[in-house]
């Protein structure tokens, strides 16, 4: 599954007893092309208040690899989604 514009993915750490902690709007799908070659990337929006120093550095979207997107991760001996998908 490729995310799609608009939609709402959280990310593994998201904590539920704060609302939209590492929730994220997918802003689409862009293409990287260098010398290395081309990948697709995502480009998300945080739902949530941006931290120090991000925001002081002016910076209010992420971009990640698609592959990188939507890999699993270890977290505590166990393997979760890096991203899940919200609606």
């Amino acid at each position: 599954m490729i995310p799609k514009q608009g939609e709402i993915w959280r990310h593994y750490k998201h904590d539920a007893a704060v609302t939209n902690s590492y929730t994220y709007k997918i802003v689409g799908i862009g293409l990287i092309t260098d010398n290395s070659g081309e990948r697709k990337v995502v480009i998300y929006q945080p739902l949530y208040t941006m931290p120090s120093p991000e925001a002081e550095q002016g910076i209010q979207m992420f971009v990640r690899s698609l592959e990188e997107f939507m890999e699993e991760v270890e977290v505590g001996g166990e393997r979760k989604p890096r991203f899940t998908k919200v609606s």
